[in-house]
């Protein structure tokens, strides 16, 4: 029971905040008030936790939940640096 309850919690908390955040980026139009280090270094801080789990050999409900909140970080690097790829052919 405990076990179902601890991999309920970590889900929950997964999957909520890491909805909210999707939603917040998704509608984003400018990085007004917004810290591009910021970004990366919570990138560079999920690294950091997921090469711990992984070397503790943790649960796996902890494994994927830290795994998706640096996908999630990923997926912000191009809204934050604004890509843009012109592709111009002079055939």
């Amino acid at each position: 029971m405990v076990r179902l309850c601890s991999c309920f919690l970590i889900f929950q908390k997964t999957f909520c905040s890491s909805r909210i955040d999707i939603q917040f980026w998704r509608t984003r139009k400018s990085l007004e008030g917004l810290s591009v280090r910021s970004v990366f270094f919570n990138i560079f801080q999920s690294f950091i936790v997921l090469l711990y789990v992984l070397d503790n050999e943790t649960n796996t409900m902890v494994r994927i939940s830290v795994f998706v909140g640096i996908l999630i970080e990923l997926w912000k690097i191009p809204k934050v640096l604004n890509f843009q790829v012109n592709s111009i052919c002079n055939f």
